[in-house]
């Protein structure tokens, strides 16, 4: 277990792989309670914060399965989740249900049990927008910021000035939405909210904190829009269908596990880069077949 101090009462915990997608890193808050933020760093590693640090409650930013599935490890505790769609926390027939196609939900659920061993586990309570969780010097207050998902969270510590943004994670491959909940427009009005708080230091699920020109991160996370975007308009050399244009995986651009999930991802990120590019004017569609507009 490697647990590295962001600041006074607040410590980064590594998740396996470097905190790489299908784990995340956590976050460990230490004041007049304990806290353990989110749950996708590694059973084993979630083993040894429950013996060394017995947390009294758990928080989760998000429904995203690399993200709560050790809740059920402290089972027993506090577990806090977003209010919004909390009927589905922990329910991974409920979760597969939102989170793709029925034609894909089998395989999705085979991913989540088989490699990220999701078990089973209800919440016990809710937070909601501008909620504070209050550890006596670190104070914590939840900032809805969907996009990615409806019900992504960040929490801003106004006294340091500290944004831990979650799956805003400025991961070089960029912002990620392909669920059918996902949306570009909020995703990009969330990066606005949180950049608008002018935080000193940002502190995401997949990628070290970062704590020098976090406005710069912000504004290059969000410019990977516009390189999904421009891939898939390069595509468009002669008028295409959208499953030619998915075949040629413009986003991810291979799918070494899951195929039909990752599949089902990236035609969802297309399908809204698309409409996106549609309501912008710089493509038409036309007899089922997308071209740029003259």
């Amino acid at each position: 277990m490697k647990l590295d101090e962001i600041s006074d009462g607040i410590f980064l915990l590594n998740g396996r792989n470097k905190g790489r997608f299908p784990h995340a890193h956590c976050f460990l808050v230490q004041g007049d309670a304990t806290a353990l933020i989110d749950t996708g760093c590694g059973h084993d590693l979630l083993r040894e914060v429950k013996e060394k640090f017995s947390p009294d409650m758990l928080i989760n930013s998000h429904s995203h399965p690399d993200h709560a599935c050790g809740n059920g490890i402290f089972e027993g505790i506090e577990i806090i989740v977003p209010k919004m769609h909390a009927d589905t926390s922990g329910n991974v027939q409920a979760l597969s249900e939102r989170f793709v196609s029925p034609e894909v939900a089998a395989d999705w659920r085979r991913f989540a049990r088989e490699h990220l061993h999701f078990a089973e586990c209800k919440p016990t309570q809710t937070f909601d927008d501008g909620h504070v969780f209050d550890f006596g010097k670190v104070k914590l207050k939840a900032v809805h910021t969907p996009g990615h998902l409806d019900d992504h969270f960040c929490f801003f510590e106004e006294r340091i000035g500290l944004a831990l943004s979650f799956d805003i994670d400025f991961s070089g491959f960029g912002p990620w939405y392909g669920n059918p909940e996902s949306d570009i427009g909020p995703f990009k009005k969330s990066l606005e909210k949180i950049m608008d708080l002018k935080p000193a230091m940002a502190a995401s699920s997949h990628r070290r904190p970062i704590r020098e020109n976090v406005g710069e991160e912000f504004r290059r996370f969000c410019a990977k829009f516009d390189t999904h975007a421009s891939n898939i308009l390069s595509l468009l050399d002669r008028p295409k269908s959208f499953d030619e244009i998915a075949e040629a995986k413009p986003i991810y651009r291979k799918h070494p596990w899951r195929a039909s999930v990752l599949g089902y991802f990236e035609g969802q990120m297309i399908e809204k880069q698309l409409l996106e590019m549609q309501i912008n004017g710089r493509i038409i569609c036309e007899n089922g077949l997308y071209r740029k507009k003259k």
